[in-house]
Order: structure tokens, then sequence, then C-alpha cells
């Protein structure tokens, strides 16, 4: 009996330890026009804090180039570093940006959208030169 209890409180740790899921959902991807190519650098860090609890950080300094746009807001990939989203699975990751805030992440392998569950600033700089 002794021994099924501790098989069952290992088990049970086991499953409380697991990561979730992150959450998505599919969007329709539309290429940039007007802000194609454009290229931004954030002047400040940018916490992450998705649901999934895997906090991530943006430093300041790092590149991004507009590449479309969803509903939701100007798509963003960074073009120095790689951007990822960890849950049960880790998932390449373009910042999401409406009104100066980063409002999530999509994510290009499964076309979806993955909603930050608070908004952060994201303060950027225009790059003009190449």
């Amino acid at each position: 009996m002794r021994a099924r209890f501790g098989t069952l409180m290992a088990c049970a740790a086991l499953a409380a330890g697991c990561a979730s899921e992150v959450a998505r959902a599919p969007v329709e991807f539309t290429a940039a026009v007007a802000e194609a190519g454009q290229r931004f650098v954030t002047t400040a860090p940018v916490d992450l804090r998705p649901d999934s609890g895997y906090s991530r950080s943006i430093p300041s300094g790092t590149e991004f180039v507009v590449v479309g746009r969803i509903a939701s807001g100007l798509v963003l990939r960074p073009t120095s570093t790689v951007l990822t989203l960890e849950g049960k699975h880790m998932h390449e990751a373009y910042a999401v940006r409406d009104r100066d805030r980063l409002v999530g992440l999509y994510l290009p392998v499964e076309r979806a959208y993955s909603a930050l569950p608070s908004p952060q600033p994201m303060p950027v700089r225009e790059r003009k030169e190449p």
C-alpha cells in the first residue's frame, strides 16, 4: 500500500511540473505592403510574461523588420536573434506591436497568434540606415 502511495505521489509531482501548451489561435497573415522592410530598434528592454509561465526579455537594441500584419497589429521579425515562446514545446515567435505596445506573438510555423495577458510597452525608433 505504501509503495502505491509513493508511486502515486511521484506521478502527481511529475504531472505538476509539466509545462502547459501555449495558448494560440490561427490567424490570417497579410504581407506588409506600405511598411515592408521598415526596420525598428527597441530603445528599452521589453519583458514578456505569457500565460505559459516562461518569461522572456527582449533586450534594448534588438532590431526588428516589418514582415506583415494580422488583425492584432504589425508583425515584426527579429533580425539578429531568435525570439521564442516556450510552453510544452518551443515556438519561434515574431513580435506583434500595436500602438507602441507589444500585444502578443505571431508563431510563423503554426501560422497562429498568442496574445499576451498584459500588453507591454515596446518603445522603438525607426532605423533608417541599412
